[in-house]
């Protein structure tokens, strides 16, 4: 499975300028990464392991904002990468096991590195780590592209009134079949059915 043409292929999904900078941006370092780390096969070379370590955080942390901005619609300039898993988590963007492998990622490697500059990393943690993010960026596109597709239905479904814009403010699948419930005797029944048709049912 190549994640990178994975990740590649789904921010072609986007067409806003902003979104496709950041997403590319992304995509760039943990390519760059991947660079690093066949480099430092070929020439034996730890130290371009440990860079490759440096480009996912970048990668990480990146990733982390640009689908919180995308999903919630704000921008995360002054949020750490915890306070966005906790918006993720209260939010049920991601499931839980989803979550424990992001504030692993976070707490083990990336504010390990980030603190210890005398830190070194090897090939196997380079793998591991170029995988990990990989598969992360990938889990927060799927994400993105659900939550543009649904607010495209939105905007198609206000604009053809088969839903008023009232019920398309509603964000969650709850509030929304709330809304049809409670405002179905308002709009569904203006005509009455004579009881013999009902029998017939």
């Amino acid at each position: 499975m190549d994640l990178l043409r994975l990740i590649n292929d789904k921010c072609n999904y986007f067409s806003d300028i902003s979104a496709i900078q950041g997403l590319k941006s992304v995509s760039l370092h943990i390519e760059m990464a991947e660079r690093h780390f066949e480099n430092g096969k070929k020439e034996d070379d730890y130290r371009l392991f440990t860079d490759a370590i440096h480009r996912l955080n970048q990668a990480y942390e990146g990733s982390l904002k640009e689908a919180y901005q995308m999903l919630t619609g704000n921008k995360p300039d002054k949020m750490s990468p915890h306070e966005i898993e906790q918006s993720f988590q209260k939010d049920l963007i991601l499931k839980e096991r989803v979550l424990t492998f992001f504030e692993n990622y976070r707490r083990d490697w990336r504010n390990t590195s980030t603190h210890d500059y005398k830190l070194c990393f090897s090939e196997q943690e380079a793998f591991l780590a170029i995988v990990n993010v990989s598969a992360f960026f990938n889990i927060l596109l799927n994400q993105m592209i659900e939550r543009k597709a649904y607010n495209q239905e939105k905007i198609r479904l206000s604009e053809s009134g088969i839903i008023t814009q009232k019920q398309v403010r509603y964000k969650t699948f709850i509030e929304q079949i709330s809304s049809l419930l409670i405002d179905f005797p308002n709009n569904n029944l203006t005509k009455t059915v004579p009881i013999t048709i009902l029998l017939k049912l």
